[in-house]
């Protein structure tokens, strides 16, 4: 992970921002599919916890969900998200920003027009929906943060030193939340 944010860094001083007098204004999506994943793909080359998952929608339209292993809720992700996009149409023309509105049962679906957006998203654990010809994203209300108190572990007692442990997998341990007091 810490590559992950020293990337995101560099990402945001080279290639986030445009200039405009004083002003640094985010640069925006593409409506090219292809351009908008290379930049992403480059961004999190070295994240082998980020999943880059192409379909189409309807079978017509390509699209890209791009989420982070751990922090997205994989199996919502699944029923609610890709099952009723993936669905062959009877109708000949969908339009699938329709469509994502219509079949997608997430509580929040928020637009996002800029990379900074996309990885402020996905850096919360929403999984990032793109579509071909749109400029525009969907970031999906997806989260899944797990959370339980650190304890002292009861297979490897110590003596002296710190009494903390994790028992789970990486992938579980780098999602977990800070417990707030």
């Amino acid at each position: 992970m810490r590559v992950f944010f020293r990337k995101k860094i560099n990402f945001n001083k080279n290639i986030n921002k445009t200039q405009q007098g004083d002003k640094q204004i985010p640069k925006p999506l593409f409506s090219d599919l292809d351009k908008n994943l290379d930049i992403l793909r480059e961004l999190y080359k070295e994240c082998s916890d980020v999943v880059f998952r192409s379909f189409l929608i309807a079978g017509h339209t390509k699209a890209q969900l791009i989420y982070i292993k751990g922090l997205s809720n994989v199996e919502e992700m699944d029923n609610n998200v890709l099952t009723p996009l993936m669905k062959k149409s009877e109708k000949r023309t969908v339009n699938p920003k329709t469509l994502i509105e219509e079949t997608l049962s997430v509580a929040e679906v928020v637009k996002i027009s800029s990379f900074e957006a996309c990885i402020e998203q996905l850096s919360v654990g929403n999984p990032i929906l793109l579509l071909e010809g749109d400029e525009k994203g969907f970031a999906l209300g997806l989260a899944k943060w797990e959370r339980r108190a650190v304890e002292e572990p009861t297979g490897e007692l110590v003596v002296r030193g710190p009494r903390e442990g994790f028992t789970e997998t990486l992938e579980v341990n780098t999602s977990f939340a800070k417990k707030k007091d």
